[in-house]
């Protein structure tokens, strides 16, 4: 058994890098894919960030109820996968680039003297399933689709992994279900919003902006 724990870990090490960074389009389909405005396919492309990293700047609604932001703080222990802070019309930065991992987005919140870095790497996981990479191991799986031109990321449960071993979260232990929302405004434009919503504690996280 342990001999089969160390070829596992050997696997994990020598191949799983490569490969996965997501291609939305196969995630999606065809039919999904062509709904999308062309504005937010070239964003999410296959070669969207394969030469340089693409910077986008805005303003966002950041809030969080009480049993959110301590969670936030509490997770500022793995590396902040959440801004801990709240505010209602707060600068940001957000860098997208691509890595052997998949591919970064790097959010910098510029709250009053005290900026933010929120960052996380969209994956593919060992069965060909799209993961967020937020901090310390943690993973949160993801359902993509597309609803009215509009690009939605939904989590389905949440993992720890460390090396090649996984251990998935309780239901009760998460956070609660995550809903991403990519909306195309035109002109360059376009709309990022993000909810959490747990099943005892209600809404969670609440963040909303216009990028560019």
């Amino acid at each position: 058994m342990g001999i089969a724990i160390l070829q596992d870990a050997r696997d994990w090490a020598a191949g799983k890098a490569s490969g996965r960074r997501p291609d939305f389009r196969k995630l999606l389909g065809d039919a999904a894919w062509n709904r999308l405005p062309a504005a937010v396919q070239a964003r999410f492309g296959d070669d969207a960030h394969a030469d340089a990293a693409t910077i986008y700047q805005g303003r966002a609604r950041v809030h969080a109820s009480v049993c959110g932001r301590a969670l936030a703080h509490l997770c500022r222990l793995i590396g902040t996968p959440v801004a801990p802070l709240v505010g209602n019309d707060v600068p940001m930065h957000v860098r997208v680039y691509e890595s052997e991992a998949g591919v970064v987005w790097e959010r910098r919140y510029e709250f009053p003297d005290h900026p933010i870095v929120v960052r996380s790497t969209k994956q593919l996981d060992d069965d060909g399933l799209l993961v967020e990479c937020l901090n310390a191991g943690l993973h949160m799986r993801l359902r993509v689709f597309e609803q009215q031109g509009e690009l939605h990321f939904v989590s389905t449960g949440y993992f720890f992994r460390a090396g090649p071993l996984r251990f998935d979260l309780p239901e009760w232990f998460l956070p609660g279900e995550t809903h991403v929302v990519h909306e195309d405004l035109g002109d360059g434009n376009f709309r990022f919003a993000m909810t959490t919503d747990h099943r005892w504690f209600g809404r969670m996280f609440d963040q909303d902006g216009v990028f560019h």
